[in-house]
């Protein structure tokens, strides 16, 4: 809810860490299931954020829990997105 839309908010306002300290705290909070969508896209925003501040071990643990969220649940979009981040 209102933590992922202040962490988008934060990405578009350019303040990756602050967007970053968001989704951690949300993810913590454990509020959204691993088995729904939105938390697919969650740790996909996070692993980009790790991935521009050169967090690769964390971007990589971030984008194999997404794939397996997204797998479970057979979204393909979020696969999709997966694919291009690490065609980056």
């Amino acid at each position: 809810g209102a933590l992922c839309n202040l962490a988008v908010a934060a990405v578009l306002c350019g303040q990756a860490g602050e967007a970053t300290d968001l989704l951690e705290q949300m993810l913590a909070l454990r509020a959204v299931p691993e088995s729904h969508r939105s938390a697919g896209w969650q740790r996909t925003l996070l692993a980009a954020l790790y991935a521009r501040a050169g967090k690769a071990a964390a971007a990589e643990a971030e984008a194999a829990a997404a794939t397996e969220c997204f797998t479970r649940i057979g979204e393909e979009r979020g696969l999709a997105a997966l694919r291009g981040l690490a065609g980056r």
